[in-house]
């Protein structure tokens, strides 16, 4: 295994592996095989999956060969990818937990108790390890490692109760939900529960903590694939923004695309800009039905990041619309 940008020299290889990454448009004389999902990969068709991880375990089951693993970044998902690569026996005997993990850590998804800990584990690791990439890679695949053995892990119980508390709100009805046709749902969270946290939009890899009140893993438990409108209570009525899955940045063959997105993440969709200048004309409130020019990790409008599509925003923040849930979720559902 060897990163990009390491201070150790690549090792020799018959055959080389590009993992997560967009091997074929920056590195094409120096790889052999592409296991990616990001878009313009070059991946065979009989290894395609949503993540890297699907896909390196995958290849791992059909006895791919390479010699060699590279990539270019360190994340949640590129870590496992690497890890089913390395200890092949041991991913496949964990698969689920691997894939769900890496579907919370670059889709914002739901995981099981185990990923979440895995999750959990890692994302906190990465986020605190500095060093050389390979070192450092190597150092997250035995975190990796050591996560799958069942043990207490007090310093990751904070973070994973939050995201728990999030379901129970869910379940227990503290925030309303409602599904508007098959591809759209509604959140709507009290103004007794609108602190700062419930405005939080965490990006991809952000781990868990009481910074958010509803993590979108929680809501992806039950709507992985549909757009959600998530409504929350303040002062002088209410903040409305659209979210799209949190896949929609990637290519995902196993899972259903959402409207009006480009491979480049350019968002062009006519029926929503036509639901938001409906809106605008209903709109009494101090502020502007916005939709976003691009959908994709470190995109914004505002203060409104990855994957927000749509809000009420006034100087790039949530502002107090005055149309109520309901017909702002007729409206836009109307849409898609």
């Amino acid at each position: 295994m060897w990163m990009y940008g390491s201070a150790a020299t690549r090792p020799p290889s018959a055959r080389t592996a590009f993992v997560d990454g967009l091997a074929w448009a920056d590195y094409r004389p120096d790889i052999d095989v592409e296991l990616s999902h990001h878009f313009g990969n070059r991946t065979p068709r009989q290894f395609r999956g949503d993540t890297a991880t699907a896909i390196c375990l995958r290849f791992t089951e059909a006895k791919g060969v390479a010699d060699l693993a590279v990539n270019d970044h360190l994340d949640v998902d590129g870590v496992l990818a690497l890890f089913a690569l390395k200890f092949p026996e041991l991913a496949m005997g964990h698969r689920r937990t691997l894939m769900q993990a890496a579907e919370m850590g670059d889709f914002l998804c739901w995981g099981e108790q185990p990923a979440q800990e895995l999750y959990q584990g890692l994302s906190l690791f990465l986020a605190e390890t500095r060093g050389d990439p390979s070192v450092v890679a190597v150092r997250a695949m035995e975190k990796a490692r050591s996560l799958l053995v069942p043990a207490p892990r007090p310093e990751l119980a904070a973070g994973i109760k939050v995201l728990q508390r999030g379901v129970r709100l869910i379940d227990n009805g503290d925030v309303r939900r409602r599904t508007w046709g098959g591809r759209f749902v509604h959140y709507e969270i009290p103004f007794d529960l609108a602190t700062p946290a419930a405005f939080k939009v965490p990006a991809p890899g952000e781990p868990l903590s009481d910074a958010c009140l509803l993590w979108p893993h929680a809501r992806a438990r039950l709507d992985r694939e549909r757009i959600v409108l998530l409504t929350i209570g303040m002062k002088g009525g209410w903040a409305h923004e659209l979210w799209y899955p949190g896949y929609c940045w990637a290519d995902t063959p196993q899972s259903w695309r959402p409207p009006g997105l480009e491979e480049d993440g350019t968002f062009v969709h006519a029926g929503l800009a036509a639901a938001l200048l409906r809106l605008q004309a209903l709109e009494t409130g101090e502020g502007t039905w916005t939709r976003a020019a691009k959908v994709a990790p470190g995109s914004s409008m505002g203060s409104r990041g990855f994957p927000v599509v749509a809000a009420f925003i006034k100087d790039g923040e949530p502002a107090a619309s005055t149309i109520k849930p309901d017909q702002v979720a007729q409206v836009l559902s109307g849409a898609f």
